[in-house]
């Protein structure tokens, strides 16, 4: 076969530098501390009593504090030494989800949760501004992507190792992300580039202010609360849902680990569909499809269910890597602090989708509460539309 006859792949790949290389295991390193919970959720309903309300006020506690941090954070993290702060949020996160299996309580574990989304909001501007400074303009989206799929990797694992260490070992089975992050953030810091500004990057930076679209910035900041608010409300209840069918607990774990690999594969077609036909282009296609296989999966029979999950997976990965890019391509200038501002309000909204979500669920049935989930998928579609007359100039 002649690769070169292939649109999407005419394109040469970027090259793969070590510190794109670094941002990517980071992240892989990061989501697999952090994405493990909504596996242990049917878990932890038992052992606490936890209603529907309270697993979604957990995801609404952890994107409020990793939310209002960001844009500071972003801020410091363009001006500063990155590698520090890179180094410290994988230690850190490490060490307090790590401890998440020896609390008995659902106020510690509420604080466990509020603690570890301070790492995971220092983390993303350090890696989105890495990637912004290595990755040519052609090529950002697929270096995004390669970030955004590390991402992926790590949150697909993260339920697995959990749950595999946690029938060796009980709760405390989460010890075994202590070693993990401690490791990862101490070589993270050799690999890093340097941050901070002398006085060439500020004189690129002040050029590049003149390019920057206010609008375009929070049209990429509108799409991203949409689609956290359909994702995470979501993937928070999905193995609640499996549960509710009968099943056993090892299914609802599979089916969100499927999830989250497919979310990978999708995350890479993104990035690349992006650098070929264009972001927003690439986004509506997405959000327009989404609400398809959402209302078919909630009505399919159960032999259908992982093929639809897998679907689900790879058209929810195509936005990530894209709205990152919009949002840097709208504000060139900061980097971290627009990628700060874009994911910062999309975990926010991403957290109140889940507890609204979970809110609905107790009133109107876990099912009817994930059909209007199609809502904002609809108006993350209708506001890629907007992004086409207001995004950053000379894109796609």
């Amino acid at each position: 076969m002649n690769v070169s006859r292939i649109p999407l792949l005419r394109r040469p790949l970027p090259n793969i530098s070590p510190a794109l290389g670094a941002a990517a295991l980071g992240h892989l390193t990061l989501e697999l501390c952090n994405n493990y919970l909504p596996a242990i959720y049917p878990v932890l309903a038992t052992t606490l009593g936890l209603t529907y309300t309270q697993i979604g006020t957990l995801s609404m506690l952890s994107s409020v504090s990793g939310t209002f941090p960001q844009p500071l954070l972003g801020y410091l993290i363009d001006r500063q030494d990155s590698r520090f702060w890179g180094a410290f949020s994988l230690i850190w996160i490490g060490i307090v989800m790590g401890l998440v299996g020896f609390t008995h309580s659902y106020t510690a574990l509420a604080i466990m949760v509020m603690l570890g989304s301070l790492a995971s909001a220092t983390f993303h501007p350090v890696g989105v501004a890495t990637v912004s400074s290595v990755a040519s303009h052609t090529h950002r989206g697929t270096a995004m992507s390669v970030f955004s799929v590390g991402g992926n990797i790590g949150a697909a694992f993260s339920p697995l190792l959990i749950t595999a260490m946690m029938a060796v070992m009980g709760p405390r089975g989460t010890a075994i992300l202590i070693p993990i992050g401690v490791g990862m953030g101490l070589w993270l810091f050799r690999w890093l580039p340097r941050g901070g500004v002398d006085a060439d990057e500020a004189a690129r930076r002040r050029a590049l202010a003149r390019t920057g679209r206010i609008a375009g910035l929070l049209t990429a900041m509108l799409i991203t609360m949409m689609h956290a608010y359909f994702y995470r409300g979501f993937t928070t209840y999905l193995p609640l849902l499996y549960q509710s069918r009968g099943a056993a607990l090892a299914a609802g774990s599979t089916s969100l680990s499927v999830l989250l690999f497919s979310l990978g594969i999708g995350s890479i077609t993104g990035g690349m569909l992006a650098d070929r036909i264009g972001r927003w282009q690439t986004d509506l296609i997405a959000f327009l499809s989404l609400p398809i296989v959402l209302i078919t999966f909630l009505h399919a029979p159960g032999w259908a269910l992982l093929p639809l999950v897998a679907i689900f997976g790879v058209l929810s990965g195509i936005p990530f890597p894209i709205n990152l890019v919009m949002g840097n391509e709208s504000w060139p200038h900061m980097p971290a602090v627009a990628s700060g501002l874009v994911l910062g309000t999309g975990w926010l909204v991403g957290g109140l989708g889940a507890w609204a979500t979970g809110f609905l669920a107790d009133r109107l049935g876990l099912v009817t509460a994930l059909s209007l989930l199609v809502v904002p998928a609809l108006l993350a579609a209708l506001s890629a539309l907007a992004y086409s007359k207001l995004g950053a100039p000379h894109v796609k």
